[in-house]
């Protein structure tokens, strides 16, 4: 296959979506890999529950949502892959691609914040909940799939910094 992977990781409400979409608009074709798994998690029975994930994973593998991504790529595109949370997933790609991986981070009241301002149903109603659940994200591997990334990216700042900070990336 001849295209450019960018694979965009990062706790919950980091920037990752706002990343993706940013290299949508300058003509990626961007995958949200949470799309994949609660599609997979919809066709094998499972609810959407944190522990439904982790039978899910128990079950079929930690790769399952990035072999059906890799299984959808079409040659000749520029991709960009966002919410892989597992090294393992990161390593799945890195067997069939040549992948650029950044993990953007950001602290998690910052992170909280940006969910409630955009009313996230998907994310706990407390400050308490959304660090439990950041917690959970890291047990998945978050931390060692940040040291696996080739490059960390703080989103701190305005969103057009963030913007700035993704072009040389690329």
């Amino acid at each position: 296959m001849q295209h450019r992977l960018v694979t965009i990781h990062g706790p919950s409400c980091s920037g990752k979506s706002t990343a993706g979409a940013y290299l949508s608009a300058m003509g990626w074709a961007w995958i949200e890999a949470s799309d994949y798994l609660s599609r997979i998690l919809n066709e094998m029975g499972f609810g959407e529950s944190d522990l439904d994930k982790d039978t899910l994973f128990e079950r079929y593998g930690t790769r399952i949502v990035a072999q059906r991504i890799i299984k959808d790529l079409e040659p000749n595109c520029d991709y960009c892959v966002t919410g892989l949370r597992m090294p393992e997933e990161l390593h799945c790609f890195r067997e069939v691609f040549s992948v650029t991986a950044i993990y953007v981070e950001s602290p998690v009241e910052v992170r909280y914040r940006r969910a409630v301002v955009r009313n996230r149903t998907d994310i706990p109603e407390s400050l308490a909940a959304f660090v439990s659940h950041s917690e959970w994200e890291l047990s998945l591997g978050l931390n060692k799939l940040r040291a696996l990334c080739d490059t960390v990216l703080k989103n701190e700042e305005s969103l057009d910094a963030f913007k700035m900070s993704l072009r040389p990336l690329l």
